[in-house]
């Protein structure tokens, strides 16, 4: 009797499974409309300024705009703990975290348009760790996160900025 109702249990159980698997997998999934970041560290271009500023490109490949948002902090732990980029895409976007006001940069980016977005870096570390929320059509929110490496130190021959590819 007890097997019986283990694999009633487990047949119910494993189509249900499968189907949240698929599901997750099409929302978190890359579509053919999403927008791609790309972002750098650059000196801040003046004189007596130590920080550098986060430039992020952000291409719209869709037909309506989105909106971006850009933040920067300080990294709080190593990059071999975190890792250096996630994309995700939040069940609940209407939390503080992703309010406008709590980021100091944020755009529209039209359809088909290519823009450049500038954060100022709060303080100076050796690595930052860059949010981007992108407000796509029907709702759709991603949040791309990108750990990056300071800028070239002033005095030092400026190398050619490293973009890293978000998503």
């Amino acid at each position: 009797m007890l097997s019986y109702v283990s694999l009633i249990i487990a047949a119910i159980a494993v189509p249900v499974v499968a189907y949240w698997l698929v599901w997750a997998g099409v929302r978190n999934g890359d579509r053919p409309g999403d927008a791609r970041v790309r972002a750098a560290l650059h000196g801040s271009g003046q004189p007596d300024e130590e920080r550098p500023v986060a430039v992020v490109t952000v291409r719209n490949r869709g037909g309506s705009p989105v909106l971006a948002a850009v933040s920067v902090r300080r990294a709080l732990f190593p990059g071999w703990l975190t890792g250096t980029m996630s994309v995700v895409v939040p069940c609940r976007t209407t939390r503080r975290a992703f309010r406008p006001e709590g980021y100091p940069t944020v755009g529209v980016v039209g359809g088909g348009v290519t823009e450049e977005l500038i954060a100022p870096v709060p303080t100076a570390a050796r690595h930052y760790v860059l949010t981007v929320l992108v407000g796509q059509r029907e709702g759709r929110l991603r949040v791309h996160r990108l750990r990056l490496a300071a800028a070239p130190v002033r005095g030092r021959r400026a190398a050619e900025p490293r973009y890293r590819q978000i998503a």
